[in-house]
């Protein structure tokens, strides 16, 4: 089965449907079912929605404009009690209502992107776990083989040794072979442990003991030309992070410069003497004065604020791009040292092994000699199970990078 390496993110539904044998981890799990499962059930993933939901609340009222205020008032006692009724309200300068909503929906667009990002890095820790513990799968599967292979040459030399045919020199190394494998054993299993308890920690579950990760180690995702990758990189999330925090800081200044403006309070009303039985209309106008510097100070430090943003964000967005450039040169030498190695390495090597076996069973091969070309094949064939880890991994932080697929 292929490697599920290529992820369902950002674009479109980020939160999975719920996985529905989440409780039951003895079952075989794919990439994107853990994917699904560390974004159903992390919590800080989780609290964007809340944050999320109330900037769209926060938004919404920065649209709304000044209310307006009913009063009722007296004066006076006895027959000389006058009455006024009136309406309130300020007249506010356009500008402020589309400056505290001009802010509003940056903060709401840079906390969408920072999400976004946190769900990339979540994809990258699940998937690189994940494929960390195929690998280590794959190498107990291997030292399994070997395990038994050694164990059924001990056998086979014990009955040589038996009939004189083989010396107690050679039994003893493959007993130290054998015990050898058992401690290699215990320790790639303890590697497995602690991968199913990383995973466990990303999904919040307290037992992953009988999680068994199913995919192909040795079947690789083609990547695009570099240039279709950067492309991507310009759209990702990780790249418009600083676009975002400038267009806030840039908004943020509107909101402050806009706060400058005067607003007019005025207000209308109706006045009723009792002693006179006179009815009167009031109408009345305040215009704030000396409002043309305020806030000076913050107004400053956030054009200063800007500048700094501005320079970071260069820098930030050439680190990207150095970072794909060298991801993808790396992927590629990756993908040639593989393929010497399946192609040409690994062959010749179980040529020489099967060779040599048979040239140990009939007597003309020393065990020293066998032993070192089963050690040669069994070290190619560990290096290649970490050289596709490895490719595994540089393709999953160019994927993170990009949000590619």
């Amino acid at each position: 089965m292929k490697l599920l390496l290529q992820k369902s993110i950002i674009c479109g539904a980020l939160l999975y449907a719920q996985y529905s044998t989440a409780s039951n981890a003895s079952q075989p799990l794919q990439l994107k079912d853990a994917i699904q499962l560390t974004l159903n059930n992390n919590i800080e993933f989780k609290s964007f929605d809340y944050n999320i939901a109330s900037l769209e609340f926060n938004k919404a009222q920065s649209k709304l404009k000044p209310g307006y205020e009913i009063g009722l008032s007296t004066e006076g006692q006895g027959a000389n009690e006058e009455y006024t009724l009136s309406l309130e309200s300020i007249f506010e300068a356009p500008q402020k209502s589309k400056a505290r909503a001009a802010f509003a929906t940056s903060q709401l667009e840079s906390l969408q992107n920072d999400r976004n990002i946190k769900a990339l890095k979540l994809i990258q820790a699940t998937s690189t776990i994940f494929i960390e513990l195929i690998a280590h799968q794959e190498e107990l599967r291997l030292l399994e083989a070997r395990s038994l292979h050694w164990q059924k040459l001990q056998v086979s030399l014990q009955r040589q040794v038996h009939a004189g045919a083989a010396s107690n020199i050679d039994l003893n190394r493959i007993k130290a072979q054998v015990q050898q494998q058992e401690f290699e054993l215990i320790e790639i299993q303890k590697k497995i442990k602690s991968s199913q308890i990383q995973l466990s920690e990303l999904w919040n579950k307290k037992n992953t003991k009988k999680l068994i990760a199913t995919g192909d180690l040795f079947s690789y995702n083609s990547l695009p030309p570099l240039e279709n990758l950067k492309e991507k990189l310009m759209q990702s999330p990780l790249y418009q992070a600083k676009p975002l925090e400038r267009q806030q800081a840039e908004s943020d200044l509107s909101l402050i410069k806009t706060n400058n403006l005067i607003d007019y309070s005025w207000s209308i009303g109706t006045g009723y003497n009792t002693e006179e039985s006179e009815q009167t209309l009031e109408f009345g106008v305040n215009i704030p004065l000396r409002t043309r510097h305020l806030n000076k100070n913050k107004v400053f430090e956030k054009e200063a604020s800007m500048q700094s943003v501005q320079l970071s964000t260069t820098a930030a967005q050439h680190k990207l791009e150095l970072q794909l450039q060298e991801l993808f040169e790396h992927s590629q030498l990756q993908r040639q040292q593989l393929s010497i190695l399946e192609s040409s390495l690994l062959p010749a090597l179980e040529q020489a092994y099967n060779q040599a076996k048979r040239a140990y069973q009939k007597g003309s091969l020393s065990f020293q000699d066998f032993l070192s070309i089963e050690t040669d094949l069994f070290s190619a064939r560990q290096h290649y199970i970490e050289q596709a880890l490895a490719l595994h991994k540089t393709n999953i932080a160019i994927d993170v990078l990009t949000e590619l697929n």
